[in-house]
């Protein structure tokens, strides 16, 4: 392909999808370039977290793409991964032909297994996921079965599946049950030591991002368990990484539209809306979880652990304060410790204070 160098390139930034990854970012291309469009056809490339979309330039620019960037080191134009049903959506629309992703997924046969019976509200979560293009987040209380929801998901879709966990111990109940029902081939386990690769695979946070690029165009399905956990700006850009159109989220503590407008964005954005939820009490009205009391239990603090708490807690505070954004929102510590560092040594040293004084 010809190298296509950008005669201006305006609010020059950077964006990184992986470590590695650094694009220059530009608004225009060299007028000489607009006039020759060379090709109606756009191929479409995976590359580390990212589509390439090679042919003209001309043409790419007026799709209107969300998150669509010109990276001139390569003279192509780029979009994160998780763009892709996006992406094709637009392509499509617009009647432009292309040369498609490569994707392994796409050359794999169509994944045999057995759905589970499912309760009715289940069934009726399940179908709100299908009925919102099989996307979104199903929001269900702990022990109501999301697990059984997201199988059903699976074999509905019999595609290419990642299962994406928080902890080790997850990663070990999802093999199991996904071990105990008809399924051919076997399930893979990907994380905690062992990396098996396969149409099914169960992967942990940790090694998917370590091996993001390796994962990021074998599968068709992405269901994320715990879903909250990858809301925040850091923690979900994981979920950039991936080109799986389908996504399917599963969680009973999604963030708040009111509480945390920033980190439901995020889940929205790279998952889905929230397209199912039910209320716990609902459910133990139906039956089907058992009821249960909340009893709070107060203890006393010695002199010497009331001084230590509100020392701690003022050293915290005043840390908190330190990162208030421009909208008057407070983040929480994940994101603290993401910008501290952008915010100069004075707040990196108070933060600093303030993790000691939590963990004290």
């Amino acid at each position: 392909m010809t190298r296509i160098e950008s005669t201006k390139i305006p609010d020059t930034g950077s964006w990184a999808v992986t470590p590695g990854v650094q694009l220059v970012l530009g608004k225009e291309i060299s007028s000489e370039t607009r006039s020759q469009p060379t090709s109606r056809a756009i191929s479409l490339t995976y590359e580390r977290g990212t589509i390439v979309l090679e042919g003209s330039p001309w043409r790419i620019e007026q799709l209107r793409v969300p998150e669509l960037r010109w990276d001139r080191r390569i003279g192509a134009y780029r979009v994160p991964a998780y763009r892709y049903a996006v992406l094709r959506a637009t392509l499509g629309a617009q009647s432009v032909p292309i040369h498609d992703l490569d994707s392994r997924w796409q050359r794999r046969a169509r994944l045999r297994l057995t759905a589970p019976q499912l309760r009715d509200y289940q069934g009726a979560a399940l179908a709100a996921w299908e009925a919102g293009g099989q996307r979104g987040v199903v929001m269900l209380p702990t022990g109501s079965g999301k697990t059984r929801v997201a199988i059903a998901a699976i074999a509905a879709v019999a595609r290419p599946t990642l299962i994406l966990v928080p902890t080790r111990s997850l990663l070990a109940q999802w093999v199991e049950a996904l071990s105990r029902i008809r399924f051919h081939p076997p399930v893979s386990r990907f994380g905690d030591g062992t990396h098996d690769l396969g149409p099914l695979t169960v992967a942990t946070f940790a090694a998917a991002e370590r091996h993001g690029e390796e994962l990021g165009e074998r599968f068709h399905l992405l269901v994320v368990d715990e879903a909250h956990h990858l809301a925040g700006p850091v923690q979900g850009e994981l979920l950039e990484l991936f080109v799986a159109p389908l996504r399917l989220g599963l969680t009973a503590t999604p963030p708040s539209p009111k509480d945390d407008p920033q980190g439901a964005g995020r889940l929205e954005r790279r998952v889905g809306p929230i397209v199912y939820r039910e209320r716990t009490s609902a459910l133990i009205d139906a039956g089907h979880l058992a009821g249960f009391d909340v009893q709070r239990l107060v203890i006393e603090l010695t002199p010497g652990e009331r001084a230590t708490y509100e020392r701690c807690r003022e050293v915290t505070q005043r840390a908190r304060v330190m990162m208030v954004d421009q909208k008057g929102v407070l983040p929480d510590w994940k994101t603290m410790a993401y910008e501290a560092k952008r915010r100069g040594p004075a707040v990196s040293a108070a933060l600093r204070e303030a993790f000691a004084a939590r963990r004290e």
